[in-house]
């Protein structure tokens, strides 16, 4: 009995919200989807109308493609009213993992960034130099700016609301963290796009605050 759960490669278990699949990450995958279409049939699962079932499938630490993620969902969703919701993998991508550390890095930067110029990384940018009017710098982290920001600065552009903007010296025409925006007042910027509001000449830095962007000093930063 014990030799013959440890062969078992299909799991399905009931939860109130519908269902979970744990799936063997050892076995071939040819012999899993003919297991999974075998256990599927014999759930006797509810057809026609009615409210979905939703299913969970958990694939452990096998990697799975998305042309095997396809077989898989289409096995399942095939046997009455179910919808897969999420496939779980404890395994990711070389891809997925690449990018993963990109956003955990600090880009470092030096250059002026002129009129026109966008300089645009994943995770947080270091620029080592100004931000001129009419420039832009963008970070799906956050951002630095070890000189003078005056043009446009966009953190957090991937959905990231904990993001924020630092500069030695904060006069910008435009700040985006995430969603929210803060413009430079009309009367406030001169033709050549440069803000002439308050000037923060000491080191601030710029963060989400409810919905709002709110300025702050900033201890502990340098422009040298």
């Amino acid at each position: 009995m014990l030799q013959s759960q440890s062969k078992q490669k299909v799991t399905i278990k009931g939860n109130k919200d519908g269902l979970t699949v744990h799936l063997d990450d050892r076995c071939a995958f040819e012999e899993l989807i003919e297991e999974l279409q075998e256990k599927m049939t014999e759930e006797g699962l509810p057809t026609g109308e009615g409210p979905e079932i939703h299913v969970n499938v958990d694939v452990g630490y096998r990697y799975i493609p998305p042309e095997d993620e396809h077989a898989v969902i289409q096995t399942i969703e095939q046997h009455g009213r179910i919808h897969v919701a999420n496939v779980h993998s404890q395994v990711i991508s070389k891809y997925e993992a690449e990018e993963q550390k990109k956003e955990t890095e600090i880009a470092k930067v030096a250059r002026i960034v002129r009129s026109g110029q966008v300089v645009h990384t994943k995770g947080d940018l270091l620029l080592l130099g100004d931000v001129n009017p009419g420039g832009t710098v963008e970070a799906t982290g956050s951002i630095y700016v070890m000189g003078t920001l005056q043009g446009m600065a966009r953190a957090g552009i991937e959905g990231r609301g904990d993001a924020y903007v630092a500069a030695g010296v904060m006069n910008p025409a435009q700040i985006m963290i995430n969603e929210s925006v803060y413009i430079a007042a009309d009367e406030n910027v001169e033709e050549n796009g440069q803000s002439t509001n308050d000037v923060q000449e000491s080191p601030c830095y710029a963060y989400i605050n409810g919905k709002d962007i709110q300025f702050d000093k900033m201890r502990g930063f340098s422009t040298r």
